[in-house]
Parts: C-alpha cells; sequence; structure tokens
C-alpha cells in the first residue's frame, strides 16, 4: 500500500499486526531505505546462569545471565543469553545474589562474545525480558532446537531437545520480585502465545 502519510503507517500497523493478520510490515521509503516494523515483545523468564568478569577494582560482576521458560514437563528450556542487563552497580547486585546459588551442571555453556563458561544456578530470579524478535528458524533455515535442562539429584542435566525460538536483541528490564519462578509464571506458555512452535 502506497502512502505519504506516517499516520497512514500507524494505522496500518494497527490493522495488520495489532489486528493478529501478519507479525509486521515492511516498509520503504522514497530513497529505497527498508525498515521492518514490528511489536517489541516481552516474556518473563528465570536467571538459569551468568557469566562473570572483573572490573579495575577487582569486584566481580555479572556479564552475561542465561534466561528460560519452564515447560510442561517442570523442565527449563535455556532460551537466550542476555548482555543488556544495565549498569555496572545492578551487574554487581545481581553477582552478589546469584554467584552463592551457583550449583554443579554436567550441561556446558561457553558465551559466544567471550568464550567465559557459564555458572548455572538454581532458577529463583524472574527477569522481565524485552526482545525485538522471536523466530523458529535460524538464518539457513533450520528449525531451533534447544536443550531442555533439568535438576537432578543437585546438578543440571540435559533431558531431552525440543524445537524452541531464537531471539533477538534481548534486553533485562527489570527483576520481577513480585513473580516466582513457576511454569504458569516463566513458562513456554508465554512463547507460544506469540509464535507457534511445533
Amino acid at each position: 500500500e502506497k502512502t505519504s502519510s506516517t499516520d497512514s503507517v500507524h494505522s496500518q500497523f494497527d490493522n495488520w499486526v495489532l489486528g493478529k493478520k501478519f507479525e509486521g510490515l515492511v516498509a520503504r521509503s522514497d530513497d529505497a531505505r527498508t525498515y521492518k516494523v514490528k511489536p517489541v515483545t516481552e516474556f518473563d523468564a528465570a536467571i538459569l546462569g551468568f557469566t562473570e568478569k572483573r572490573l579495575d577494582d577487582g569486584d566481580y560482576v555479572v556479564r552475561t545471565v542465561l534466561v528460560g521458560v519452564q515447560a510442561s514437563d517442570g523442565s527449563w528450556i535455556p532460551l537466550v543469553p542476555v548482555g543488556n542487563i544495565g549498569e555496572n552497580a545492578f551487574r554487581r547486585e545481581l553477582y552478589s545474589i546469584l554467584k552463592p546459588s551457583v550449583i554443579p551442571s554436567s550441561y556446558r555453556k561457553t558465551s559466544e562474545s567471550s568464550g567465559v563458561m557459564y555458572q548455572f544456578v538454581n532458577p529463583q530470579l524472574v527477569a522481565e525480558i524485552k526482545a525485538l524478535d522471536l523466530q523458529t528458524e535460524d538464518a539457513s533455515g533450520k528449525k531451533v532446537r534447544d536443550p531442555k535442562l533439568s535438576i537432578v539429584e543437585g546438578q543440571w542435566r540435559v533431558s531431552g531437545w525440543t524445537n524452541s525460538v531464537a531471539v533477538y536483541n534481548p534486553t533485562l528490564v527489570r527483576l520481577r520480585n513480585d513473580k516466582g519462578v513457576s511454569s504458569e509464571e516463566t513458562g513456554w506458555n508465554q512463547i507460544v502465545r506469540l509464535l507457534p512452535v511445533e
């Protein structure tokens, strides 16, 4: 649809995207620039692990967190590492909470950016995550697959694999101290409401 009005773009977004007909708009300008216009996606997830870094003053802080959601069978699906989590004061506070809750894990994951190994924790903190997009396929068109993790005899273990989603440009908005870690409040059901996954 051709338009020269931004109000018309807003109207089409409301009709087509918020009206649940399409996942987003592609807008092309007269000077050949192209934009993807999609709604921001938000969901609540548990912090399953973290990587750390040492500051110049010698203190350790959280570098990234690994967040996941709980499947209906009680296992956890680690969805995405989140590095955009705020200033050092918050990173320091988060480290003081997460470090004492580290438990062993036979599942290993390293940070793609730093190569640092994730330390896995008891899932007890709920984080509100904002993302620009969720997709069921990777860049090569293959279905996204993630492990299902369970705590068995005090340590994380892989209990299976499942179709999952890729989460793009995630940001940790805030900790949700008003929510608990459960399949209702940090569950997979949030994801399938946003994007159907087989």
